[in-house]
Order: C-alpha cells, then structure tokens, then sequence
C-alpha cells in the first residue's frame, strides 16, 4: 500500500536536501506507514535517488533484527550493493574486525558518494525499523550505530525511521542534529478514500461503506487496511461503525480485540504460539504443533483475525505491532511455548522449520541442557 503522500514527500525531500550532517529520521505511530514508504520512496526532487532500504522486519523467512543487527552482514549488504552499483558486480566477502568494519563502511560510503556528486545527485538509504535493534539491547544498538560515521559523505544521506526518536537519541548521538527529525502524518481524507475504493472488493463498495471506513480509519494506513479486510471478508456497515477510534494508537483496536479472544483458553493459547514462530507457516503445518483442544479452537481463531494476518493459509502475521501486542499479553506463556516450539523443531527435523529453528526456539525456552539432549535426540550439531 502507497497512498498518495505528495506534501510530505516535499518536506521530506528539503529536510534531506539540507541535512548538514547527512542523516534524517523519520517517526510516527506503528502502522502510521513509515516502512512502506522507505520501501517505496519514489522521489519527487530528481536531484535524490532512492539508493536502497535496509529494513529490520522482513516479511518472511529466517533473516531476524539478530542477524541483521549484526555489524559484519550490515558491512557485507552495503559492500554488496555499492559494488554493484558501481561495477556491476557483488564485493568480495571477508571476515573483518569491528574497527575494520568501521573503517571500510565508511570507505564504501565515501565512494558511493563521490559517485552521485559526480552526477550532481544523492543517494538516499533508508534504515528502516530501528527501534527493532534498540529491542535487543542497548549494546547492540550501540554496535550498529556505530558503524556509521558521525557525518555523512557529500552525495549520501541515511534516513532511519522509528516510532520516536526521543527513544534512540542517546544512541544516535550527534548524527541526527536539531530539526532533521520529521514526522509522518495520517492520510489526507482523499488519500484514505482512495485507497479504500482501490481495494475494497466491488461488492463492497459503496458511498457509506467508504464513508463509514474513512471515519473510523482517521487516516491511520494499517488500520484502514484492517477495515478494509474487514468489510471485504463481509463485516456489515452496522458493525464497522462501532469499531473504536484509535487516535493514532493502533495498541487501542488491539484492546477491544483482545476481550473477544480471552474468553477462550485455547484461542489464547493458539495466539501465544504464532506470535512466537519465527516467521509464518502454512496452516496445516501450524496443525502438527497444537493440541487437540487447540486444534478444535482453530478455525473460528483464523476466522476473527484473518484480516490481521498477511495470508488466508499460513499464520505470518501482518503487522509487527500485532506479534509484540500478543507476546505482550501472553508473556507468562513465554517459556512454556518456546518449549513446545523446541520439541516440535527436534520431532521434525525433516522440516525447514524444524532444522533452522531448534536452536532459535531452543534458546529461549529456559532450558539449555535440555536443548542439548534434543539435538543430540535429533541428530544435529547445535551452533
């Protein structure tokens, strides 16, 4: 989804333009759309160009925060596509030391730069979902900001975005200097009613259906998003009317949300364990790791937020503040699922998820020489 974002594509663009130090950061409320416009900037101003996006929450598939926060594959993606930016083909891979690193991001800053000014351009790369580091602790936080050099090269600007940069500044230091913060607004109401037109289905559509979207939406991408889904799955006119306003806050159509879910035991149970998978998985392999009572639970749990979930057949979950909203309340769960998603790992082994996760799974489960014994049980050789 990329709405129409014209004013604020302008003021970004000025910010970037002017940044003394090279770096920008954007904030806004979860799901206010900051991810989707890194991943889709298209500039406005011909002088910027749309370098690349280093993004802490993909999709998919086994690349965590972890893994990306690590120094080493940060240095490794940026020698890979400046490289082939400017010769076609990808840098060589070697191991490095931290300063090392340091001094050769740098470097390769340095030249990217050198580049575009010779084009009178700049490239713009987008950090996105920092806060994500900042999740895994400060030192680790430390360690990839500094990484970068405290000004940018002439020809490059970094933009990170975050919820709040408040939350970050002491990591961040000096790159970011006073008033290179922006802000990302709702939609402008025409911009919320189109998207509304362009993906509700024709059945759907109608003058007080949008309407009814828009209002209760205010703007807010995600959550107009969930209407949508919503209204097309056929939730009436009546019942979306009533849904909460949220105020920016996509926490508070969660809290109204989650009354519905706990009057079930299984269904919370069945929450716990998505929102701890390591990435999503098909339905029926979701099937292998539940319990009975669960199993039974299952379909009327998919059916009340299928319109949270990014596919009708497998359990990735759409939006990341709705897996840290469910870890949130089910945090006494914590332990007790990480174990059952370590037994699971260890039983199937012939199984990607199984293979790559055992250790994952393993380490957060409390349990560490039991862990041993399941992957002595299972035959692999634990990292």
């Amino acid at each position: 989804m990329l709405a129409a974002r014209q004013v604020f594509t302008e003021k970004f663009e000025l910010l970037v333009s002017t940044s003394s130090h090279g770096y920008v950061f954007i904030e806004g409320a979860h799901g206010i759309g900051k991810s989707t416009f890194c991943d889709r900037y298209r500039p406005l101003n011909s002088s910027l160009e749309h370098f690349e996006t280093y993004s802490f929450t993909p999709r998919r598939g086994p690349v965590s925060p972890m893994h990306l926060a690590q120094p080493e594959v940060f240095f490794d993606w940026l020698n890979t596509v400046v490289s082939s930016h400017l010769t076609g083909r990808a840098g060589r891979v070697s191991a490095k030391s931290y300063p090392e690193l340091i001094v050769r991001v740098s470097e390769l800053l340095e030249i990217l730069g050198q580049s575009y000014v010779s084009q009178e351009k700049m490239a713009v790369i987008f950090v996105d979902a920092i806060d994500e580091v900042a999740k895994l602790g400060q030192g680790t936080l430390d360690q990839f900001i500094g990484l970068l050099p405290s000004r940018m090269p002439a020809g490059v600007s970094i933009v990170f975005s975050a919820p709040s940069y408040i939350h970050l500044s002491t990591a961040l230091g000096s790159r970011i200097e006073s008033g290179s913060c922006i802000a990302m607004p709702p939609l402008e109401p025409r911009s919320a009613r189109a998207f509304c037109l362009d993906n509700l289905v024709p059945e759907r559509v109608s003058a007080a259906t949008v309407r009814i979207i828009c209002e209760r939406g205010q703007g807010h991408p995600l959550y107009l998003r969930y209407l949508v889904d919503l209204a097309n799955g056929g939730t009436d006119g009546e019942h979306l009317a009533v849904l909460p306003l949220i105020n920016g806050s996509i926490r508070t159509y969660y809290e109204t949300l989650w009354p519905q879910l706990l009057v079930d035991p299984e269904a919370v149970n069945l929450l716990a364990i998505i929102a701890r998978l390591r990435w999503g998985i098909p339905t029926q392999q979701l099937v292998e790791i539940l319990q009975e009572a669960e199993r039974l639970a299952l379909v009327s749990t998919l059916a009340r937020i299928q319109h949270l979930l990014l596919r009708h057949d497998e359990t990735t979950i759409y939006h990341a503040s709705f897996a840290d909203f469910l870890i949130e309340k089910t945090a006494l769960r914590e332990l007790d699922v990480q174990r059952r998603l370590l037994e699971y790992c260890a039983s199937r082994p012939d199984t990607d998820y199984g293979t790559l996760n055992i250790i994952y799974h393993g380490l957060r489960s409390g349990k560490l020489p039991a862990t041993d014994a399941l992957l002595n049980t299972s035959g692999l050789v634990q990292l």
